[in-house]
């Protein structure tokens, strides 16, 4: 049993302790390192890569301290994973935006010491990017920058005209040598028209090198090329060639594809002959594959292979009926028989081909791509989308792990996204991304509001599976009370696939080993006296048995599917805590424990809970217990029946959450790319046609009506859809609003 008051949420996200060695991993290879998580072993990529999600999402707030801090703890705590290297060009940036020079030169040294380590990195590109982008350090007052300056200048001067060019060579040579490229780089370029055509290759050669150093080595920072380019291509061809080329590459790093295409145009017509020119070339039709767009073509991607294929199936069904495009109804085969024995044959295996170009009857054209759930995959499917297939905008993917990959695949390459994932950090991504998604933070904020702030409770309990999406929401549940200065006052775990949960609610309520008061001491006391184990084990039992409930919270929250629940529940109630409203069975126990002021305890849950069958399972004994969800089948609208009906019949079973998600995002785009209205106002916007037009008109979307509700979107392009509420009552779950749910409270 944890039983426990006022604990920080803080604790419980922190990692208490290493539980294994640690293997270096980098960005390609995974960490086996495990570490304590409010007392559950979690891997440390998972810590890590919340950390990082965390730390992404304070810094859009503003909240750049916050994020900072966090984003320490992965470079220093977790730098054996593969969030290390992320989370390091993260905190360059925001340490750049500080403007100290203590700050910058904190970021050189988390950068530079990531690129010693991991030069092949995933994310070595960026991060090579960001150092240069801060510059050198700043010399100290009368040091070498100015020094050698002087130097440059002396040469040029002493020097006989016949002399300088080889002089100023050596001396660019020698500062490239001591580590100082940037001024070498200057001697160099000054050089280069004073040397005659014989002596120019070697100096060529010496330029590029000090060019490609990088601000790290005391090289020439990105945003100074322009300046040298402007200073230097009038005085040498050579020059203006190597410095566009330069200036084109920076701006394809800072994902200026117009500069940077534009600057490779300048260099192919003015120097069609030039060594760079066949990069440039490459560069141009690249680039022109990516800005080409087609404003009737839109790309979808999920998992339709693999592991999650069934889901990826199921959304794809969705998506085909919004659009209108007729889905083949699901009917069981026709049994075969052998014409030999007369014995029925095994049924065929329909061939399935999911992927490839599927046209609308309104003339618009989806690509679909399979993710396969991995994500090299699911990046592989945005840049063929965009650079082959020219799409407007990309639909998905479901998956959590193939979420965030996407949508920074889509901000490299500027083209919008509506996620379908629950993955935290998508919208944070960037401007071009979206998430149409109920997220475990929005189901924990939504039942806090409504226990805290409507039902004014102030005091909970916790039961969770040690699994991935019930850890999340138990952590973002403590994060929503730890916010409102309410309490968790017992938390209680067990085993994802647990069906026996005595032990585990006789130690919620204070009635496991170590429980009780001092006459259960005295009585277990008397039990270690029995020789006999069977009845030493059943006499402590016994005792156990005896102690009072320690039942102080209000409201019990389990983030567990319908399954667990079922089993969950009984247990609780075996030990005495009071799980309904049911006014005959609160009057009951008010009698058998003399309390008369006793109330039960609300049962709380997420939208893993809407399962038809969960209230016929439960029955009464959880009457007034609450869940949320973001989708109602049973909506009587026309709208969302229609949905029902035609999915019931292309899969045979009801659509849940991610399926009318998946019917929404699609109509949202097919409906903005037609031109028709998605506000509240009915105002028809023009249709888009670039990139740009369709990710401003996704931004602009303002109660849009869809199966899940009207549709909107924050600043930061996460969607706002109103959460449902669902109450277990009389054997039956229906749907209530929130005030009705804190009137009846009352």
């Amino acid at each position: 049993m944890r039983r426990l008051s006022s604990v920080p949420v803080a604790l419980v996200l922190a990692a208490a302790a290493a539980c294994a060695t640690a293997t270096a991993a980098g960005d390609g290879q995974a960490s086996t390192r495990t570490v304590l998580q409010a007392g559950v072993a979690r891997p440390a990529e998972d810590v890590a890569s919340d950390l990082l999600l965390r730390a992404t999402a304070l810094a859009g707030a503003g909240d750049a301290a916050g994020a900072k801090t966090l984003l320490r703890r992965v470079v220093d705590e977790f730098a054996d994973t593969r969030s290390r290297g992320a989370a390091t060009v993260k905190l360059a940036e925001l340490l750049g935006a500080d403007g100290a020079a203590a700050a910058r030169d904190e970021a050189r040294r988390a950068l530079e010491r990531y690129l010693l380590e991991e030069p092949a990195g995933d994310v070595a590109p960026a991060a090579r990017a960001r150092l240069a982008s801060l510059g050198a350090p700043a010399p100290a007052a009368g040091g070498a920058s100015k020094t050698t300056s002087a130097t440059i200048d002396d040469v040029v001067a002493k020097t006989p005209a016949g002399e300088r060019g080889p002089a100023l060579v050596k001396l660019g040579r020698e500062l490239v040598s001591r580590g100082d490229a940037r001024q070498g780089l200057l001697a160099l370029l000054t050089a280069l028209p004073l040397l005659p055509a014989t002596e120019r290759k070697d100096s060529e050669a010496d330029i590029i090198f000090a060019l490609d150093q990088g601000a790290a080595r005391g090289g020439v920072a990105l945003h100074e090329v322009p300046a040298l380019r402007e200073r230097f291509a009038r005085t040498d061809a050579f020059a203006e060639q190597v410095l566009t080329w330069k200036q084109a590459r920076a701006a394809l790093h800072g994902h200026d594809d117009v500069t940077a295409a534009q600057l490779a145009k300048d260099l192919l017509a003015a120097h069609p002959q030039s060594r760079f020119a066949k990069d440039a070339a490459a560069l141009v039709d690249r680039l022109r594959a990516r800005v080409q767009t087609d404003a009737r073509a839109l790309g979808v991607i999920l998992p339709l292979s693999g592991e999650y294929a069934a889901y990826g199936k199921r959304a794809l069904v969705a998506i085909r009926l919004a659009f209108g495009i007729p889905v083949v109804e699901d009917k069981p085969a026709e049994p075969q028989l052998n014409p030999a024995t007369g014995e029925a044959l095994p049924p065929k295996k329909k061939d399935e081909t999911l992927t490839g170009t599927l046209t609308t009857p309104q003339g618009f054209s989806l690509i679909v791509k399979d993710s396969a759930g991995r994500a090299e995959t699911a990046q592989r499917a945005v840049r063929e989308l965009v650079e082959k297939d020219h799409v407007i905008a990309v639909l998905g993917d479901i998956l959590v792990d193939t979420s965030l990959p996407i949508a920074l695949s889509c901000e490299e390459f500027g083209v919008p996204l509506l996620s379908l994932s629950r993955r935290e950090g998508v919208p944070e991504a960037g401007p071009w991304s979206f998430r149409l998604a109920l997220t475990p933070k929005k189901q924990a904020q939504a039942l806090v509001e409504l226990a805290v702030d409507g039902l004014q409770m102030k005091r909970f309990g916790v039961m969770y599976p040690k699994k991935a999406f019930s850890i999340e929401l138990m952590n973002e549940f403590w994060n929503a009370l730890d916010a409102r200065q309410a309490e968790i006052t017992a938390v209680e775990s067990y085993a994802h696939d647990q069906t026996t949960f005595t032990d585990d609610a006789k130690s919620l309520v204070g009635r496991g080993i170590g429980g009780g008061g001092r006459a259960v001491a005295e009585c277990r006391e008397q039990a270690q006296g029995i020789d006999n184990d069977y009845r030493r084990k059943k006499a402590l039992e016994a005792c156990n048995d005896k102690a009072r409930p320690t039942i102080d919270f209000e409201a019990l929250f389990v983030p567990d599917g319908s399954r667990g629940v079922s089993f969950v529940v009984p247990a609780l109630v075996a030990e005495d805590v009071l799980l309904t409203n049911q006014r005959s069975a609160v009057e009951a126990y008010k009698k058998a424990t003399g309390n008369d002021k006793v109330r039960p305890v609300l049962l709380l849950g997420p939208s893993t809970w809407n399962d038809p069958d969960i209230a016929t399972r439960l029955g009464r004994q959880v009457d007034g217990a609450v869940f949320v969800d973001g989708f109602d089948p049973d909506d009587q609208t026309r709208l969302v029946q229609g949905f029902v009906e035609s999915f019931q019949r292309a899969t045979r079973s009801r659509p849940v959450l991610v399926e009318a998600q998946a019917f929404d995002g699609a109509r949202l785009l097919g409906a903005l790319l037609q031109g028709e209205p998605t506000s509240a106002s009915g105002a028809a916007p023009a249709k888009p046609t670039t990139r740009a037009e369709l990710r401003r008109a996704l931004g602009a979307v303002s109660g849009f009506v869809g199966v899940t509700g009207p549709l909107r979107f924050d600043d930061g392009g996460d969607s706002q859809t109103p959460l449902l509420f669902f109450r277990i009552e009389r054997e039956k779950v229906e749907r209530v609003d929130r005030e009705d749910l804190v009137k009846g409270a009352g």
